[in-house]
């Protein structure tokens, strides 16, 4: 059986995102400033909204992804999660990674397996059962 990882966005894609959220929740508070008749204000409004949840996000998206989809650690006594558990730390050796991420199951049916985390000590894998 031959396994493939795929890497759905890179941090290009990630940055292009966060860059049209944030366009958007500013031409949001434009249109808010334009209803409460000073623009500015309305801008201002926009970006200290952006300075708090733009942090607020990324460091609670893992813990986000993690209670949406389920996920609880993989348990080695279980012959098909100790399997995962091995292809997940032989896949991170030969990237060479320094870490191996933790591994998460999650109880759904449909097949299916991402990865998560903004850095190597908050990444980790998530697989379907």
């Amino acid at each position: 059986m031959e396994y493939i990882v795929i890497t759905l966005l890179g941090a290009t894609a990630i940055f292009a995102l966060v860059l049209v959220f944030g366009g958007v929740v500013l031409f949001l508070g434009a249109m808010l400033g334009d209803a409460l008749g000073d623009r500015a204000t309305g801008v201002g409004i926009a970006c200290l909204l952006l300075a708090v949840m733009v942090p607020f996000q990324m460091f609670t998206v893992n813990a986000a992804i993690k209670k949406l989809t389920r996920g609880r650690p993989a348990n080695p006594n279980v012959t098909k999660e100790r399997h995962c558990q091995e292809i997940v730390a032989r896949l991170a050796q030969n990237a060479g990674l320094p870490v191996v991420p933790p591994l998460f199951v999650s109880n759904t049916r449909a097949p299916n397996a991402f990865a998560s985390g903004l850095t190597q000590k908050s990444a980790f894998v998530c697989v379907t059962q």
